[in-house]
């Protein structure tokens, strides 16, 4: 067997494989192309029919009462949170997240309490949550890591339990599901995000998702700055308004999220049979009841049993030209923008954010593609202890 790279190996991929590759460039059409010409001579650009369309269209995709398109899944945060009254409150959410959870928090001048994950969901531990409410608790933050819908019945009980808000961040879920419905109809409020690491996409932009109809309109006026048509400004928004050219390209992609959600699961069991034989490597666990989007693919590095650590391997991949990344890396509570929360006391968080590593997961693959990925990491397990030797 040739060496790896790492060790002067020639690198297994001429061209870096990309961790995630957006499918946009199937619809450059020429039917696409001259609706949004369509778009740019009607001078209405933003908030217009084709948002319209692609809100009525997810809440039919979905099953849910609304759907507020927005520019970003973290001003949907953002905004109803302040909305819901949540403003200079205490709010709990996970630290093993994306910052932007606990960006949405600070914003609204939140307390902000962190909980720690479940080891193998990497999902908001409700045990965890229960133990960290307060008499100022008045809302809890869930997040679905990678697509894997977090454990929506437990957090559900607790908050009616204590009379809490649940807030939903639904970044990574689109397509996703939870005993046998969408996710995108619990909680008070769910936000999803449609940029360009995701599996829907709108180029950037987020929707927001809830069954409480005051809500939904408040978002609508809390999106154009908080105005009305009059210019009387009820209370203050942001401009977080979704384009027309956004919301077309979403109208597109809905039409094929649940192929791509297909495609997704059948490369991560593609990946789980070549990678499970390793030792060392173990899978994140899908919620009991809940089918995953697989927005990422993350795995867990033992560097005893594997024989490099996640950093190391990680390395040896990158010289393989495989793109690879540590998500989430550092959690909240190890930024230094939230210094603050570092005291907190979270094992499984450390854990798993000391050894998790994300592959390429693209909605379209080779299946090829991923043989040779998977092929190159039992390479490096292999010469795992030359490659010790050499960075010692």
């Amino acid at each position: 067997m040739e060496v790896p790279a790492i060790l002067g190996g020639k690198p297994q991929f001429e061209k870096p494989v990309p961790i995630i590759k957006p499918p946009i460039n199937r619809y450059a059409t020429d039917d696409f192309l001259s609706k949004i010409r369509a778009i740019l001579e009607s001078n209405m650009v933003t908030d217009h029919v084709r948002v319209k369309e692609l809100e009525k269209s997810i809440t039919a995709y979905l099953g849910v009462k609304n759907a507020v398109g927005l520019s970003s899944c973290t001003s949907g945060l953002i905004l109803s949170m302040q909305l819901m009254g949540l403003r200079k409150t205490e709010v709990i959410l996970p630290s093993f997240t994306f910052v932007a959870t606990a960006n949405a928090a600070y914003w609204n001048d939140c307390k902000i309490v962190l909980a720690d994950c479940d080891r193998e969901t990497f999902d908001i531990s409700p045990e965890d949550v229960q133990e960290k409410i307060t008499p100022r608790t008045k809302a809890i933050i869930g997040v679905h890591i990678f697509g894997n819908p977090c454990d929506t019945k437990a957090l559900q009980e607790i908050a009616e339990d204590h009379d809490l808000k649940l807030i939903f961040d639904s970044a990574h879920a689109f397509g996703a599901s939870y005993n046998g419905k969408k996710i995108g109809g619990f909680g008070d409020v769910e936000v999803f995000s449609c940029s360009p690491t995701k599996l829907f996409i709108t180029v950037e932009g987020g929707v927001a998702t809830t069954a409480d109809d005051k809500l939904a309109a408040e978002l609508r006026v809390a999106r154009n700055y908080g105005n009305l048509p009059d210019y009387r400004c009820q209370s203050p928004g942001l401009n977080a308004r979704m384009t027309e050219i956004n919301a077309l390209l979403g109208i597109e992609m809905l039409k094929n999220v649940d192929e791509m959600v297909k495609n997704r699961n059948e490369y991560v069991a593609l990946y789980k049979k070549l990678l499970g034989k390793l030792p060392g490597i173990k899978f994140q666990k899908c919620t009991k009841g809940a089918f995953h989007s697989y927005k990422d693919f993350g795995i867990l590095v033992g560097p005893k049993e594997f024989g490099v650590n996640r950093d190391v391997l990680s390395d040896a991949l990158a010289k393989e030209n495989v793109v690879t990344k540590k998500y989430f890396y550092p959690p909240v509570h190890m930024l230094e923008a939230y210094s603050d929360l570092a005291d907190a006391d979270l094992p499984n968080t450390e854990y798993v954010t000391n050894n998790v590593l994300c592959l390429p997961i693209h909605s379209y693959m080779d299946k090829k593609l991923i043989e040779n990925i998977c092929a190159t990491v039992e390479k490096i397990h292999k010469f795992s202890k030359d490659i010790s030797k050499k960075i010692k």
